[in-house]
């Protein structure tokens, strides 16, 4: 069981690696499609406020995929179905990105490395109400980990099923804005809840067990494993409710009216739901852990594609030369 954890950990952080580290599509790509998806028009309108280089843009948010006089050119997309238009900065995107993703695997290297000892826990009576009952239970469910695990690599295959399809049916360019809006959301959350685990480094609930099976056979609790005082958050739960966030909100956006939506938001829910209580079950996490992960982590795959979306409203703050001297400014478009 640990030899499998081990593998599928360095198999994901390799992955996040090359992907995050795979070459971006040229300007002159974008532009070729986004002209072959723009009926009449040889060049793709950005809006001014937002400025700068594009890596990858669609169609414009309020332009329908039927139109009147017939369908989009270019576009497979079912009628009366819109499409949005995202927008990925290079400077912005890849230094956060790297950022994140270098964050990830220091505090993992960090973790593994075994230099921060743990600290033997206190009487569960100090456990809030919700929780102690885990840390109160004899043992761990047997194959718990193993589902908990198996429930992550589901969601990750999901969005990277949803990225070639994207990709296939509205352009290379669209599908790879995808992909790496995923990639943020998995990226983030994970650095999030290293950095959070290491800054709180509350026990596990596996560790109460242990030391009253040591003190029970007279012996002294192994405290040189630094994972055993992860437990504050879960990033397994929060990484599945990540991209599931994500997932859910583009296809929201991507065809609101349809069934997909409330398709993605029940199995990814259930799915969330199922990881978390695996984590539960396996004594790697209190109630409470599973609930701010899956609370953080659906904030931060909400809010990655949000911030993402090209609107023709702005709102823009700054400073101005104003009568021999300068006034800061605040403007709104819409």
């Amino acid at each position: 069981m640990a030899a499998f954890r081990s593998a599928l950990n360095r198999t994901l952080c390799f992955a996040l690696l090359l992907a995050a580290l795979a070459p971006a599509p040229s300007r002159a790509q974008q532009a070729a499609e986004a002209a072959a998806a723009t009926p009449g028009s040889g060049s793709v309108p950005t809006p001014g406020s937002l400025g700068g280089p594009r890596l990858a843009q669609s169609a414009t948010p309020t332009e329908s995929v039927r139109a009147a006089d017939g369908p989009v050119q270019g576009d497979a997309a079912p009628e009366g179905r819109t499409r949005l238009r995202y927008q990925l900065d290079p400077v912005s995107d890849t230094v956060l990105t790297s950022v994140a993703l270098v964050v990830g695997l220091g505090s993992e290297a960090t973790i593994r490395s075994g230099e921060l000892q743990a600290q033997p826990p206190a009487g569960t009576e100090n456990i809030l109400v919700l929780d102690r009952w885990v840390a109160e239970a004899d043992e761990a469910r047997e194959g718990a980990s193993l589902f908990s695990d198996m429930g992550v690599v589901l969601t990750i295959g999901y969005a990277v099923a949803d990225t070639v399809r994207s990709g296939y049916r509205d352009g290379p360019s669209e599908g790879w804005t995808e992909f790496l809006m995923y990639l943020q959301s998995g990226l983030f959350n994970w650095s999030a809840a290293n950095i959070v685990k290491l800054t709180v480094r509350r026990p596990r609930p596996i560790v109460y067990i242990q030391q009253r099976n040591a003190e029970a056979a007279g012996e002294d609790l192994d405290l040189d494993d630094t994972n055993r005082e992860l437990s504050f958050y879960s990033a397994h739960t929060s990484v599945t409710a990540g991209l599931v966030g994500t997932a859910a909100y583009m296809a929201f956006e991507r065809n609101p009216d349809g069934l997909e939506p409330w398709l993605v938001v029940g199995v990814g829910s259930v799915l969330t739901g199922f990881v978390g209580v695996q984590r539960v079950l396996n004594r790697s996490h209190f109630p409470s852990d599973v609930i701010v992960g899956a609370v953080i982590g659906g904030a931060l795959g909400i809010m990655i594609p949000h911030l993402h979306v090209i609107t023709d409203e702005s709102v823009q703050l700054g400073l101005a030369p104003w009568n021999d001297g300068a006034g800061a400014f605040l403007s709104y478009r819409h």
